[in-house]
């Protein structure tokens, strides 16, 4: 007989406080209720939530939600079986709404609209249908036209964007020549921009031609994420008086500096997987702790990965990943490197064909956040920041070819370390195939889906059978009531 046999006499029920713990603060009364139930259970697991999800909506909306369907103990072992705890890392509420109207103004679908047709015509229709394949003409072009937009690059990284001189002056005489569209564009922009009150010398930031031609060298190089997100990405990127595209990249560096400080030492993080690792080693080393994270928890799980790393920490049993948001320069630093840290590895990501037609922003930008994040929020990469999406994972160009790596980051071999990690022992999965099941149901995944537990069923069918081996039906995965003032899912 187990000497923990006696916690299935404890009640099923406990204390909310004890589901949930503020990684960055120094209160050691919130550890202290959740290791007082996580004494009486079989072992824990850690759920680290979004970059979109603030503390309060974890513990008002989403936290419950959780509880009643993926976490409620029946799913988790009965009494005495895994204790959920929610590991927050408040980065604050972001203003999504002030990109989504600024995107669904008319100016700005005229814009696109004008691009489409643009991208439409015969002169550009085999630099879009490229997709980086292609090593001679429109891949020299699209080099060319990063070079003749401005970018700065050192002299080594010119020496791979060089093609033919020639031909690159014939390319930049026609970009300078803006015809009357581009020219109405402009003025119409400029128009918007007086009406929000921006000085009329902001618009000088804006450079019409030079914007069309850093989407067309996207395109040439194959760092595209359709087309009209990519106009889209490149389009705040420019219009930089208006600062939208500083606000994405702000808040998600507080999301990167956040989860990196939960586990700095006496903040609540690491006081939780301190006292986690004593509870193990009272238990004789049979008290399993596994990860769980959505999206940009995955940036808390590479740092907890690292710090575990550098303080000989407890061995996690399983991390698993929802549609990570985490660039695979941290990922190879951290999760590839110190896999000595966990003993099973999962990675759910979204087919491409889910990514791409998943919905952030309505019509203007009809792709998922993930791309959102590569192409505007993660600051690097010109626009196509590496993460853990089919798009990047594959060995395909331009990621593998060495101009691109000289460019944009991996001569270190940091991408190749990724690829080599998932190609082997099942680590990466792609939605809607399961584990624990043989067949392939579409059911409804999104990357915001993702974190329902009631609309992607057999996803968290497959996260609990990671979890405790078992496999649950339907019914074990209700739509949770709707806690009061929540909004709906």
């Amino acid at each position: 007989m187990s000497p923990y046999q006696e916690i299935v006499l404890m009640p099923a029920t406990t204390s909310p406080d004890a589901h949930y713990i503020s990684g960055l603060t120094d209160d050691k009364h919130e550890v202290d209720r959740a290791l007082e139930v996580a004494r009486r259970a079989s072992g824990v697991v850690l759920y680290f939530h979004g970059g979109l999800s603030s503390e309060n909506y974890m513990e008002s909306t989403l936290g419950p939600w959780l509880l009643d369907s993926i976490f409620q103990d029946t799913n988790l072992g009965g009494a005495g079986g895994l204790h959920p705890i929610f590991v927050n890392y408040d980065a604050g509420p972001f203003d999504w709404e002030k990109i989504r109207r600024f995107l669904q103004e008319l100016i700005v679908k005229r814009i696109v609209k004008a691009l489409i047709g643009r991208f439409q015509c015969e002169q550009v229709k085999q630099l879009v249908n490229t997709d980086g394949d292609n090593d001679a003409a429109w891949a020299e072009a699209g080099r060319g036209i990063l070079m003749i937009s401005g970018m700065r690059f050192s002299d080594e990284q010119i020496g791979y964007l060089l093609g033919d001189e020639e031909a690159q002056r014939e390319l930049q005489g026609k970009i300078e020549k803006a015809d009357a569209e581009i020219a109405g564009i402009a003025r119409d922009i400029e128009q918007f921009a007086e009406e929000k009150g921006a000085a009329s010398a902001d618009i000088g930031v804006f450079k019409p031609a030079k914007f069309i031609v850093r989407v067309a060298a996207r395109f040439a190089l194959g760092t595209r994420h359709q087309i009209e997100p990519t106009i889209m990405e490149e389009f705040l990127r420019e219009m930089s008086f208006l600062g939208l595209a500083e606000l994405a990249q702000n808040h998600w560096k507080i999301v990167y500096e956040n989860t990196e400080k939960c586990w700095i030492p006496n903040n609540n993080g690491q006081r939780l997987i301190a006292a986690l690792a004593q509870l193990r080693t009272e238990r004789g080393g049979q008290f399993p702790i596994h990860v769980v994270s959505h999206s940009a928890g995955a940036i808390a799980i590479a740092y907890l990965v690292a710090y575990l790393a550098r303080n000989n920490g407890p061995k996690l049993d399983n991390i698993i990943m929802l549609v990570p948001a985490v660039n695979l320069k941290l990922f190879a630093e951290t999760i590839v490197a110190f896999s000595h840290t966990y003993t099973n590895f999962r990675a759910f990501v979204l087919k491409r064909e889910k990514e791409e037609s998943d919905n952030l922003a309505s019509i203007v930008y009809p792709a998922s956040l993930l791309y959102f994040v590569s192409g505007v929020a993660e600051n690097a990469g010109f626009g196509d920041r590496m993460l853990p999406i089919e798009q990047h994972l594959r060995r395909r160009k331009p990621y593998v070819s060495d101009w691109y790596k000289s460019m944009f980051g991996g001569v270190q071999g940091e991408y190749e370390k990724v690829w080599d990690f998932f190609d082997g022992d099942g680590r990466l999965i792609y939605c809607p195939n399961l584990v624990g099941d043989s067949g392939r149901k579409n059911d409804g995944s999104s990357h915001s889906n993702t974190k329902y537990p009631w609309i992607t069923r057999e996803l968290a069918k497959s996260v609990l059978y990671l979890l405790t081996g078992s496999l649950v039906n339907n019914g074990n995965l209700p739509r949770p009531t709707k806690p009061p003032g929540a909004p709906s899912a």
